[in-house]
């Protein structure tokens, strides 16, 4: 069942993509509040979508299979280039310097827990910070938010 909803997710992530792919780019860094330019308008929707193609991937992949491990660590370092790439891209917004700042939120998540500072052997608390800024940047923080919100930035 879980497997199932990472396969889904991931299909319906592609859609969330093509979202990204289809936003009209702006001509400089939040001039709309959306976009700072064509170039990372598309390359945040790629990056994206390979992303989602990899959250699938960790769920057809079961975790006995060899191509899991790599599905996951894809995964998780493509959600934070999508992060990256979209913070700096709305870098004079408040929602895009918020999606930059879980970029080194997230590196900090992970670089503790490979060197041993979590005290835990599971990945799943460590993956947990990395899901949750991805649903916050999707539902709110994004520039296609799946919840629109309507105030000055």
């Amino acid at each position: 069942m879980f497997n199932g909803g990472l396969i889904l997710g991931g299909a319906i992530g592609l859609g969330y993509a093509a979202g990204l792919w289809g936003l009209p780019p702006a001509s400089e860094a939040g001039a709309t509040g959306r976009e700072s330019g064509s170039i990372i308008t598309r390359l945040r929707a790629v990056v994206f979508a390979a992303s989602m193609l990899a959250m699938a991937g960790v769920g057809l992949f079961d975790l006995t299979h060899p191509l899991h491990f790599p599905a996951a660590v894809g995964f998780y370092l493509l959600v934070t280039v999508t992060l990256a790439i979209d913070g700096v891209g709305r870098r004079r917004t408040t929602d895009g310097r918020v999606t930059l700042a879980f970029v080194p939120v997230h590196v900090l998540v992970w670089a503790t827990f490979i060197a041993g500072l979590w005290p835990v052997t599971g990945l799943a608390l460590p993956e947990l910070p990395g899901a949750l800024m991805l649903a916050a940047w999707v539902w709110v923080l994004g520039p296609l938010p799946v919840v629109p919100r309507s105030r000055p930035d």
